[in-house]
């Protein structure tokens, strides 16, 4: 290859302090070849990618934590790039296809710089990189480079020199610059740079570290006591390499730093106000170019805000970035297209994956919409992972029939086809609304009307198992309601017998604990509604009619309890009784009831509140006071609506988003008795 021409000629000097410790500067396990050629050239290294077609356009990525010193298009070496690794260490990157850093930017380890190119005469039209390592031997603040004499040093890469001779050539070079990336977009909880799987469904925590090809170890049962808790997000929030969690609980942000080997210190309270952004709490890595990882949410007005992240558990004051997020799921963060930046992908209720990609400063580009068949049950399950396979880009993951599916990123939004990893996932992350008794992650219909508890297990495609009678002694109770009120991955049920809220907790199979009486305080009730979550903060809530016709809501804490009644508003006793789920597909429980024969559907915001009322279909005077709201009995991630008719029979009305119903699908008679009127 050509020399560079540029700077001053120098003596080389030996550097007075260490050097970092380097590591190849691309994605971890890329495989590079590394030449110093003559002795115009040595110490400086040339590198194409193994093999030699896929060099054009490879991702580049920091080799140490540093700082941006120089980022601009040189007349014969064409795009180039200096970094500040501290110490007098520079390194200096020189024919970049593009440069994704300017002067100034914190970088760190495993941070996307730019792309390999070809740009300037000197790189005789050749895609490589032109890669210097260098010592600021006259204290300018920079290092020389491009010329025999320069400040240049022999390379180092994971401990190992390469160089200084003439006519070296090493092939095959495998990058291990894998530990950073993981910490900035995803979660590395054992710091072996692989991105990990965590969840807290069950009210455990559970730790599935990657052992890299999508595997994963068995999982590790860190600690209990998380029910009260959010949806918990993983970054590295103290910046100090290892990865962290964070969740809200009462409305106050908790952060959890990592000690390395799934280990963590305990929680530390960073602030409160997050109540209605608990269920939207993601981890964008870095965003604004800082080399922090960044929070954001989603308000009840369908706002995303972002919080840029400072070290040390701390963030600046929230920043408004945009609306119109209420038509999505829950957004996870990510670098899809492997430029170094924060993006940010999330389930539309169209089904269709979007990714916002990061331009630095809290920008986003406008969504692309990469693909769709995204249920809502993947929806509320959509995870990033960091990079799992050790190709260097960040995946994604998402929990489809039980079974944990992972797309592995290829950079530039691409994604490959899902790899079905491993079964038994429903319990750790359960659905949002219904009842699933039996933890399949699919809705169940459960009735007393006899007096005897019986649940039909939803078995998909609208069909129900036999009937498992459960127990007796139910006449004394009014007709319960079904949600996972102490957030175990396992649907409850909840009932009240002379004014107090008794609980049963469900411990799977059909089974459940002996009633636990959760709070008095709940006389004067016309009926009782599960809703799901209509608050934002991750727990399933309850809602009651009073003999007044006015509706109030009970937040639920995730431990059984619910706060004190808020009042919503009056009018409801000239409805049917209401039943409640996610209709429209955003992630917040809402209310459906009939009157006149007309379902209506109140949209929940998020904060308590409702929309007004969205007149959906006729046709529905015979069901309105045998209404219910299963969950998910198709299997096609919608809520839905069952319904016995005056015949006795049991009707179903798949969930199609957006408030509407398709028509319904009989399922059977023989009902009457279990929903009387």
């Amino acid at each position: 290859m050509a020399a560079v021409v540029a700077g001053t000629l120098v003596a080389t000097s030996t550097p007075a302090s260490a050097a970092p410790d380097f590591q190849l500067p691309f994605p971890c396990g890329h495989k590079w070849r590394l030449n110093t050629y003559d002795s115009t050239h040595a110490p400086a290294l040339d590198m194409v990618r193994e093999p030699q077609s896929q060099t054009e356009g490879s991702p580049l990525v920091a080799p140490a934590a540093g700082t941006v010193n120089r980022s601009f298009y040189h007349d014969q070496a064409g795009n180039v790039i200096q970094i500040n690794h501290g110490g007098g260490h520079f390194t200096t990157y020189i024919h970049l296809q593009s440069r994704a850093v300017s002067v100034g930017d914190k970088v760190a380890r495993g941070q996307g710089i730019g792309r390999v190119g070809h740009t300037g005469p000197t790189s005789n039209g050749t895609p490589h990189l032109h890669y210097e390592q260098g010592y600021d031997a006259n204290g300018d603040g920079s290092a020389s480079w491009g010329f025999e004499g320069a400040e240049r040093v022999t390379a180092r890469f994971d401990g190992k020199a390469y160089g200084p001779g003439t006519g070296l050539e090493w092939r095959n070079v495998v990058s291990r610059n894998c530990g950073q990336a993981a910490g900035l977009f995803g979660a590395d909880f054992n710091g072996d740079g692989v991105g990990d799987l965590f969840a807290t469904g069950t009210g455990s925590l559970h730790i599935w570290n990657g052992r890299g090809g999508n595997g994963f170890t068995a999982p590790d049962v860190v600690g209990s006591g998380w029910n009260g808790f959010s949806r918990p997000i993983g970054g590295d929030f103290n910046g100090d390499g290892v990865g962290d969690l964070a969740a809200v609980r009462d409305g106050v942000l908790n952060i959890w730093n990592g000690k390395g080997g799934n280990r963590f210190n305990a929680a530390q309270e960073i602030g409160s106000g997050w109540t209605h952004l608990a269920r939207t709490l993601v981890s964008l890595g870095d965003v604004n170019k800082d080399g922090r990882a960044d929070l954001g949410a989603v308000d009840a007005e369908g706002v995303l805000h972002v919080w840029n992240g400072r070290g040390g558990n701390k963030f600046t004051s929230a920043v408004p970035i945009g609306g119109g997020w209420s038509s999505f799921g829950r957004p996870v963060g990510g670098d899809f297209n492997a430029d170094g930046i924060g993006d940010l992908a999330a389930v539309g209720t169209d089904g269709v994956l979007h990714i916002w990609n990061g331009r630095g400063g809290n920008d986003f580009g406008q969504a692309e919409r990469v693909g769709g068949g995204w249920t809502r049950a993947m929806a509320s399950t959509l995870m990033s992972l960091g990079d799992v396979n050790g190709d260097g880009h960040s995946d994604l993951a998402a929990v489809k029939d039980g079974t944990l599916h992972v797309w592995n990123g290829r950079g530039g939004n691409d994604f490959t086809a899902a790899e079905p990893v491993g079964s038994g996932w429903a319990p750790h992350f359960p659905a949002e609304s219904g009842a699933d008794f039996n933890a399949d992650g699919l809705g169940d219909i459960f009735a007393t009307g006899t007096g005897i508890l019986n649940i039909w297990n939803g078995t998909g495609a609208n069909k129900f198992a036999a009937a498992v009678p459960v127990g007796g002694g139910w006449a004394e109770f009014g007709r319960p309601v079904g949600g996972d009120f102490n957030r175990d991955g396992v649907g409850d049920l909840a009932a009240v017998k002379d004014g107090t809220l008794n609980i049963w907790n469900g411990k799977g199979g059909n089974r459940f604990a002996p009633a636990a009486p959760a709070q008095p305080g709940w006389t004067g009730l016309t009926h009782l509604i599960s809703p799901g979550d209509v608050n934002g903060d991750g727990h399933p809530d309850l809602a009651t009619v009073d003999s007044e016709g006015v509706l109030h809501l009970r937040n639920g804490k995730g431990d059984n309890t619910f706060s004190p009644a808020a009042r919503v508003g009056g009018g409801w006793s000239e409805f049917g009784r209401p039943v409640g789920g996610d209709f429209n597909r955003d992630g917040v429980g809402d209310l459906a009831a009939v009157k006149d024969g007309t379902l209506n559907i109140w949209n929940g915001k998020g904060d308590n509140t409702f929309a007004p009322a969205v007149p959906v279909t006729s046709g529905w005077s015979d069901l309105a006071h045998r209404l219910m709201s299963p969950g998910d009995v198709n299997n096609d991630g919608q809520s839905d609506l069952a319904a016995v008719d005056a015949e006795g029979v049991l009707h179903v009305h798949n969930g199609l988003g957006v408030n509407r119903f398709d028509a319904p699908v009989r399922v059977g008679p023989g009902w009457n008795e279990h929903f009387p009127s």
